[in-house]
């Protein structure tokens, strides 16, 4: 029986806008709300007395305060950061997919797929592509990094993807002089990105050939979510182990038959079964980006992810 996959369509670009009907970087920016530029303003206590070695950072255009530095920082607006993938994305044959601003201006992030796909062993129709994500931090608080994501077609799960060492991925143009250096650390990032998805097809296939049952759920489920294997599960945490149980074994694509299905059970539970209900679109949607980010650039969904593949990836590990 052929699976509808119709009710995930609508989430591919659930985070973000569609822009992937251009390749202009400033039509981008502008639909994407990025075209906005960063100062940095002083601090003051509640007496009047500006505060030493403090800077706020904020947008110029609406005065939206983004973070507190210090007065060492130096900002780089969204363009500077963009254009060396701008230009990393027409060299690679990429294709621009989705764009968001979170937090005000917080945040910035670009998606971009890549022409490379592969497919899962022994699974017709059971693709993965690579995406690449640009992701900009204006809070002063995060670095900004390049990310590869391995998109599951066929359910829009998507996973983060680590190289060995996880801030080879990262790039820093904060104290960059010249553009040269920007695209040569830029395209370090880019590169390193594109090398963990040809690491992750190895991956793809070894979680392929390891055997697991339905039955070993409940105690992956456990060891995933640091559960006491001695005490008593809640009732929710219960009803959550019945929902991975299910997404194993007719999740999007799933069989129920290895580490692979695991795997999926554990992204397309946090991708795309969020009970909440909002009683606004806007809402909705700003709910969509905010799961995206967690999910996969570092928030806590994105280690759950990340914990998952470390337990199934390590062969001696046994859930029985």
């Amino acid at each position: 029986m052929k699976q509808d996959t119709s009710i995930f369509t609508s989430l591919d670009h659930a985070a973000g806008i569609d822009i992937d009907d251009s390749n202009n970087l400033d039509i981008i920016m502008n639909q994407a709300g990025m075209n906005f530029n960063i100062e940095q303003t002083p601090v003051f206590d509640p007496e009047g007395e500006e505060i030493p070695n403090k800077k706020l950072l904020r947008r110029t255009d609406n005065g939206h305060i983004l973070g507190l530095v210090g007065s060492k920082y130096t900002s780089v607006d969204t363009r500077t950061m963009l254009e060396p993938f701008h230009d990393l994305v027409n060299l690679h044959d990429a294709k621009y997919e989705s764009a968001g601003v979170l937090g005000g201006g917080k945040k910035c992030w670009v998606s971009a797929t890549l022409p490379s796909s592969f497919s899962v062993p022994g699974r017709l129709g059971d693709q993965i592509q690579q995406r690449i994500v640009s992701l900009i931090n204006h809070d002063g608080l995060g670095g900004n990094a390049y990310f590869s994501l391995a998109h599951r077609i066929v359910c829009n799960n998507q996973i983060r993807l680590l190289t060995k060492s996880a801030g080879e991925s990262q790039f820093s143009m904060r104290h960059t002089k010249n553009w040269q250096t920007q695209f040569e650390k830029a395209s370090s990032g880019f590169k390193q990105a594109i090398d963990a998805m040809v690491n992750f097809e190895e991956t793809v296939k070894l979680l392929s050939g390891i055997s697991m049952k339905a039955d070993e759920i409940g105690i992956f489920m456990k060891r995933l979510y640091k559960v006491d294997m001695k005490k008593d599960i809640t009732r929710q945490f219960a009803r959550k182990s019945e929902k991975m149980t299910d997404l194993f074994i007719r999740g999007q694509g799933n069989k129920g038959e290895n580490r692979w299905d695991a795997l999926n059970a554990v992204t397309e539970l946090l991708d795309h079964h969020s009970t909440k209900r909002y009683k606004t679109p806007s809402l909705a949607r700003r709910a969509r980006e905010n799961r995206f980010v967690s999910n996969n650039l570092g928030g806590y969904g994105d280690s759950i992810k990340q914990r998952a593949l470390t337990l199934l990836t390590t062969t001696d590990n046994t859930f029985k």
